[in-house]
């Protein structure tokens, strides 16, 4: 009962639906190449008003499979719904075996055997290619072959003829074949795409993984800044990204000021503590998604500002030499302020082919120490 449920209604991939449009052109061309081929030889034996009726539904049929193809492949993948579409395409599958249903009855009712025999090879063929292009779905191949074949092969297996019993027998025995090998076909596809699907979770949790790791690796545990490799592979990204589209490039240097009497007098728990509210300082001043803030090492941070002017780059600086100031954290064993300070020096080049990213971080480096030279708690540029 379950297995019927299943096959009645499927849980449809969209890479099943994918493969019945891949092979909708197949399909219409080839039944309606078909179909005029059986047109053309019953043409002297058969109404001819008939067949040419018949000829003009089959095109009607085939019209109908490309339309849904074409609508299925400008859609939107992303919020079809695949059960729905399934059902369409199995229609159109349904359509097709009536109407060659229609062509066999009126066959039987009227063929003599020789003519027969060639209608129902034609009607075999047509369902033994149907396997290559309804494999994605086993559903819309029993709604095509089963009305097709069937219905004609019960009815000759009860003729009084000994010859068109034998073809009907035939005839159920290779569709019972060629449902089986539909199965089996269908079976590895479904197997595919299940284990496509598996590998492709297991690629996203790896990339995943290793893009966590990889975070893991380039930040600071203590401050959750980027530390010196994620600001050494930066600063070299950025400095080769200036350098070919002729950019500026800025970096901040800072220093935190007196941070050794800092740990002695409150201790290293508190000085790890100021570590962690002057890096989330320089992450609320230095904003822009572009702006790359990083632990240098021990109290020295440093900010990477790609495209930006030297000027803008000094004022940035001085805004977060006030806002680590007025931030109010206490420093009673500081020279120069009550309140913890830090140092900022400024470097700004123009990146070229020749020179190097350390020469930038040189340049901030003095800067740095012209501002401890010049009293401290201020930005050089």
């Amino acid at each position: 009962m379950q297995t019927l449920k299943n096959f009645i209604s499927p849980d449809i991939h969209l890479s099943q639906l994918n493969s019945l449009l891949r092979h909708s052109h197949t399909v219409v061309l080839g039944g309606f190449f078909l179909g005029f081929t059986n047109v053309a030889v019953f043409w002297k034996v058969l109404d001819q008003s008939w067949l040419v009726i018949w000829l003009m539904v089959l095109l009607a049929v085939m019209l109908f499979r490309m339309g849904l193809a074409f609508k299925y492949k400008h859609a939107n993948k992303n919020q079809i719904n695949c059960s729905l579409w399934h059902k369409g395409f199995v229609l159109s599958s349904l359509m097709q075996g009536l109407c060659w249903f229609t062509l066999g009855l009126y066959g039987v009712l009227n063929l003599a055997a020789e003519y027969m025999a060639i209608l129902c090879v034609s009607i075999a063929g047509l369902i033994g290619g149907s396997i290559a292009t309804t494999s994605s779905s086993v559903q819309a191949f029993v709604a095509f072959s089963a009305p097709s074949l069937l219905p004609i092969m019960f009815m000759m297996f009860y003729a009084d003829q000994s010859a068109a019993r034998v073809l009907g027998l035939l005839g159920v025995v290779y569709f019972s074949l060629m449902v089986r090998a539909a199965f089996d076909i269908n079976s590895i596809l479904l197997r595919n795409i299940r284990n496509n699907q598996a590998l492709q979770v297991a690629k996203k949790k790896a990339e995943e993984l290793a893009s966590e790791l990889y975070q893991l690796s380039t930040q600071d545990a203590l401050t959750q800044v980027a530390n010196r490799r994620g600001f050494d592979e930066t600063l070299e990204k950025e400095w080769n990204r200036a350098s070919r589209n002729n950019l500026g490039l800025s970096l901040l240097m800072l220093d935190i000021d007196y941070f050794k009497k800092f740990n002695d007098f409150y201790g290293h728990l508190k000085g790890d503590e100021a570590l962690k509210k002057v890096a989330g300082i320089l992450k609320q001043q230095a904003a822009r998604s572009s702006d790359y803030v990083a632990r240098y090492g021990g109290e020295e941070f440093a900010i990477i500002l790609p495209d930006t002017p030297a000027k803008d780059a000094l004022v940035l600086a001085e805004k977060i030499c006030k806002a680590v100031t007025l931030n109010g954290i206490e420093h009673q064993a500081s020279q120069i302020s009550n309140f913890l300070t830090i140092s900022v020096g400024m470097a700004h080049v123009h990146a070229e082919q020749s020179s190097k990213p350390l020469e930038l971080v040189k340049l901030a480096d003095e800067a740095l120490y012209k501002a401890k030279d010049n009293g401290r708690n201020c930005a050089q540029g």
